[in-house]
């Protein structure tokens, strides 16, 4: 395409004579015109094409962050379940220890229990 541009362009088909530096042929600007309309519309184009592809990518990362939150979200709600679970299992233990250190005074805290 740029080829038949620099062919009409060089002059090839009239006489040197004929034709000044600075004027262009007719045929030979409208050619010119068309090629670079052709040239803006691709660059639309390509930019058209460039903006679809940020949004598709923010919103791929965006999917991405939100499922790591959502997953984020779960462990959190594991971590207070265990914790519960695990404060239940202690207070089970220390409630079981102090019902049998009573009646055993030779235990450590039997210093800590009233005389008889």
């Amino acid at each position: 395409m740029w080829q038949n541009c620099l062919i009409a362009c060089s002059g090839e088909n009239t006489s040197s004579s004929q034709r000044q530096t600075h004027n262009v042929n007719p045929n030979d600007q409208a050619l010119i015109n068309q090629m670079l309309h052709n040239l803006q519309q691709w660059t639309w184009g390509f930019l058209a094409i460039q903006v679809v592809m940020v949004i598709a990518g923010g919103w791929v990362i965006y999917m991405f962050y939100a499922r790591l939150r959502d997953i984020a979200d779960e462990l959190r709600k594991i971590r207070v379940r265990y914790e519960m679970e695990q404060d239940q299992a202690a207070r089970a233990r220390t409630q079981t220890t102090a019902a049998s250190s009573v009646g055993n005074p030779v235990s450590d805290d039997a210093r800590y229990m009233p005389k008889k």
